[in-house]
Parts: structure tokens; C-alpha cells; sequence
């Protein structure tokens, strides 16, 4: 299993072939994307105003760096859900921004 945690919290969880395979959280997604690999030239960063320690944003903490970031976001933390058999995410959008990758 794997966990994938920002800022003290876990912003996924699961098995580790399920979690490569189809990342719910887009700090997971984020993470796979900034991983270097054989032909690929760019590496892809995280973009948005990075976030203190001692001043942790309000609702999600990764929403100052996401791309799908809405109001909602900034109001409540989103939960900690089981998406599939132990398979969990916190974030509010997370099966709308879920990517599979084929393995």
C-alpha cells in the first residue's frame, strides 16, 4: 500500500498498483507527473502560491496548487472517501478529475 499525504494529511490512499493505475487526488496525479521518464523532455511542475507550514490554507490544503480548485475547496476540508475497495481520496471533485493510466 501506499499513502500520498500534503501538508500532514493524506490526500490518498491504497494499494500501490491501484493507486499508479487511477490516482483520485490531483496531488497524486501531480506527483506521477513530475517523475522523470525515458522519452519525455519536459517535466511537468506545480504551478499556484505554495502554502506554509505554520499558516495551512483554509478547506483543502493542496487548493493553492490545484487545477481544479472552486470556492467549495477553500470552505470545507473535503473527506477522506473510499472511491473503490480500499482506495481512498480527499478531495471535494475527485471523481470528476480521476485519471486512469493504462498499465
Amino acid at each position: 500500500s501506499v499513502a500520498v499525504m500534503y501538508l500532514g494529511k493524506f490526500m490518498e490512499m491504497g494499494k500501490t498498483s491501484d493507486v499508479i493505475k487511477k490516482a483520485y487526488h490531483p496531488y497524486t496525479q501531480a506527483l506521477f507527473e513530475s517523475m522523470p521518464r525515458i522519452g519525455r523532455e519536459n517535466l511537468t511542475g506545480l504551478k499556484g502560491e505554495i502554502p506554509s507550514l505554520l499558516d495551512v490554507p483554509s478547506g483543502c490544503r493542496f487548493r493553492t496548487r490545484c487545477p481544479f480548485a472552486r470556492e467549495l475547496c477553500a470552505e470545507r476540508e473535503p473527506e477522506f472517501i473510499e472511491y473503490e475497495p480500499d482506495h481512498f481520496a480527499a478531495c471535494h471533485y475527485a471523481e470528476e478529475v480521476v485519471r486512469e493510466v493504462d498499465k
